[in-house]
């Protein structure tokens, strides 16, 4: 069957829909894109494989949040949904091919009478086809488990054509990598144009409510975050797992922007599997200054910081490493979330955090 196809039937599933039977503050609606981009060779072992023009094809089921409650989230309209998404990275013999399904929201940021432009962030599972194998592969340091994690950015124009179908055009930019369960873990990171269609069953709601920013409950100017972390990652077949925790003070600048600085302590089962392997004796642990900068949208918060080791008894791959965290308010003082680790190209670390708010001023 021809791809084209089988968008054009997605697409009319929306047709069939009943509006009557939605909830006035959600709307369903299904779309569809084309996708051609290119791989950036981060680092210079990849740059041999990284020479191929990846393209995809991705179907999205999608609801409109129009309710307050959604609405405050991140102080725009909303967009959320599932979204698959096939890959072919033009390299048949050494990456192959994958196949990904994640979830995804996308507030949005400006709209008029026909057009609308969005922000779109999500992650899930993807399954890759072809995988570094010591006796077959050794080329592909993208990829060394058959399951992933994508993670992307996405920004959004839409043009409405009639008063229930859009044109989309898009800029993405894709993430996908093991999170280091287990080496090689180069991971790829991927740039993509693509152009598709949104269909809504009936006519597109009009996104009127003047809703008011309600106050910033739980967070002060300034306050003391206490965070606990965890991970988990393969060493040379070994299941290990990862704990710590961090301290950081932010002083909140801005509505939509803070500065924070702290200190984190690592305690690296995976660390310690790489010592008794090399049968050194050393400690495991680690312990680092960070800095970095914060950006609240509503109740979800998108940090960012770098970490200088001033204690790592076993040598770290980079004196420094980034990471990246999501949180979302779940109550007043206390926020959950997910984090990536790394060392320059290598991702280091995909786990897990909770967040306590410690208020100051």
């Amino acid at each position: 069957m021809r791809f084209s196809s089988v968008i054009i039937g997605f697409l009319l599933i929306s047709r069939f829909i009943p509006v009557n039977g939605q909830e006035k503050s959600n709307f369903f609606f299904t779309g569809a894109q084309a996708h051609y981009g290119f791989i950036i060779p981060h680092t210079s072992k990849v740059e041999p494989i990284s020479h191929t023009n990846p393209y995809g094809f991705e179907l999205d089921l999608n609801w409109l949040h129009t309710s307050f409650e959604s609405w405050r989230v991140f102080h725009a309209y909303n967009i959320s949904g599932v979204q698959l998404v096939y890959y072919n990275y033009q390299n048949p013999e050494i990456v192959g091919s994958s196949y990904a399904l994640t979830a995804y929201t996308e507030p949005i940021v400006k709209r008029g009478n026909r057009l609308m432009f969005s922000v779109r962030g999500g992650g899930g599972l993807s399954y890759q086809t072809n995988i570094f194998d010591f006796d077959k592969n050794t080329e592909n340091l993208f990829f060394s488990t058959r399951i992933s994690f994508p993670l992307y950015m996405s920004a959004r124009l839409k043009f409405g054509i009639t008063d229930n179908l859009f044109l989309t055009l898009a800029g993405t930019y894709n993430h996908i990598s093991n999170g280091a369960m287990r080496i090689p873990n180069m991971g790829m990171n991927f740039p993509t144009a693509s152009a598709g269609l949104e269909l809504f069953p009936g006519k597109f709601p009009k996104l009127d409510n003047g809703y008011v920013p309600e106050k910033s409950i739980g967070f002060r100017e300034q306050y003391i975050l206490i965070q606990g972390i965890t991970g988990y990652k393969d060493v040379y077949g070994v299941s290990t797992w990862t704990w710590g925790m961090s301290s950081r003070y932010t002083w909140r600048m801005k509505s939509f922007y803070a500065l924070n600085a702290g200190a984190e302590l690592i305690f690296d089962k995976g660390v310690r599997k790489m010592i008794e392997i090399e049968d050194k004796k050393l400690d495991y642990k680690r312990f680092a200054l960070t800095g970095g900068q914060d950006f609240f949208l509503g109740r979800i918060i998108f940090s960012q910081y770098i970490g200088v080791y001033l204690y790592s008894p076993y040598k770290a791959k980079a004196p420094v490493y980034q990471k990246y965290e999501v949180s979302y308010r779940v109550m007043p003082h206390l926020l959950t979330g997910v984090y990536l680790k790394a060392h320059t190209s290598d991702a280091e670390l995909f786990g897990f955090s909770m967040n306590c708010i410690l208020g100051i001023k």
